[in-house]
């Protein structure tokens, strides 16, 4: 049995703890949605799989004034101890725009200078996120940073001047 366990945020509002008992795993080279089991125990919430492998966490968050998200992290492997959901879902946006920008550039798109720029920018607000939380073993600072980190993404991919061009996730 595979077993993810995520720490959620103290100040997380009700509603978004709510939101999360529809979160579900995904994995392998397409990212297909796995049969998964969501809850929230205590502080955590828990999402169990009947293979015991590396997935994806995908959580449904409404995200300030942005709307609803299907936010994903990056590729998690099994542990005892539980993941920080914040620092995930925010590495997992990273992730993701790290990624369509390498393919869109495979794939003949010049990727201008200004959003290279802003996804460097992206990247480093998140480092710096990152080591604030270990170094004061907190979530992010709270909901309020993966609001930054989306902000940052959500411009990158608006700056992109491609005739009826839409990336599928925004």
């Amino acid at each position: 049995m595979g077993v993810f366990s995520f720490e959620l945020p103290d100040e997380l509002e009700a509603a978004s703890i709510k939101e999360f008992s529809n979160s579900y795993l995904s994995g392998g080279p397409d990212t297909m949605p796995f049969y998964s089991k969501s809850c929230i125990h205590g502080k955590n919430l828990v999402v169990e799989r009947e293979e015991p492998e590396s997935a994806l966490i995908n959580c449904p968050w409404s995200v300030g004034d942005f709307g609803q998200f299907l936010c994903t992290s990056s590729t998690l492997m099994l542990k005892e101890t539980p993941y920080k959901l914040l620092v995930e879902l925010a590495r997992g946006k990273i992730n993701q725009l790290r990624s369509y920008m390498a393919d869109w550039g495979m794939g003949g798109l010049k990727i201008p200078e200004y959003l290279q720029a802003a996804a460097r920018k992206a990247t480093l607000e998140f480092g710096k996120c990152f080591q604030e939380t270990q170094k004061n073993q907190n979530q992010l600072s709270g909901p309020k940073k993966l609001g930054t980190c989306i902000r940052s993404i959500r411009h990158s991919y608006a700056r992109i001047h491609v005739p009826n061009f839409r990336p599928s996730t925004f």
